[in-house]
């Protein structure tokens, strides 16, 4: 129950501002939305978790970078470039590998699964698209799958 309501878009700045000033703190509850506007608002309103906080783990190679450098361990991640190092990467594996998108995917979305080199190149075109962003790095979280698979994610920019 709310003693107000605020109805509006994330890119509707005026609505936000109404909304932060009737609160303490500012809170939310996904990492899939622009830091952009919550920049203006952390003028206005203490923001929790931090925007420092939420730019790195919108970004799976950043979050998995910045924990690293804190010493926490993380799965094994590589940064890549283009589709060519994948189709190296999965002969030194020779294991299923799962390419991931780097920001925005989720629940099985920005995912393809490659077994073999014949899946990269059906797969050819949603891959380059990946690649030909601004970079891209994969990461080995074998220790959520069979022995004889292995998950990549293609971290997209």
């Amino acid at each position: 129950m709310a003693n107000e309501t605020v109805v509006g878009s994330y890119d509707n700045n005026d609505k936000l501002v109404d909304f932060a000033k009737n609160v303490d703190v500012l809170t939310y509850e996904f990492e899939n939305i622009e830091t952009k506007a919550l920049e203006e608002l952390e003028k206005i309103v203490e923001i929790r978790p931090s925007i420092k906080a939420l730019k790195i783990c919108q970004d799976r190679y950043t979050e998995k970078s910045y924990l690293n450098a804190l010493d926490i361990k993380t799965t094994q991640f590589y940064k890549i470039d283009e589709v060519q190092a994948i189709e190296e990467l999965l002969i030194k594996v020779n294991k299923p590998i799962l390419i991931k998108t780097r920001k925005l995917g989720y629940d099985g979305k920005g995912q393809v699964l490659v077994k073999t080199q014949n899946d990269i190149k059906e797969n050819f075109e949603i891959v380059k698209r990946c690649v030909q962003r601004d970079g891209s790095s994969l990461e080995f979280a074998s220790d959520h799958l069979k022995d004889d698979e292995t998950i990549v994610t293609l971290a997209l920019a």
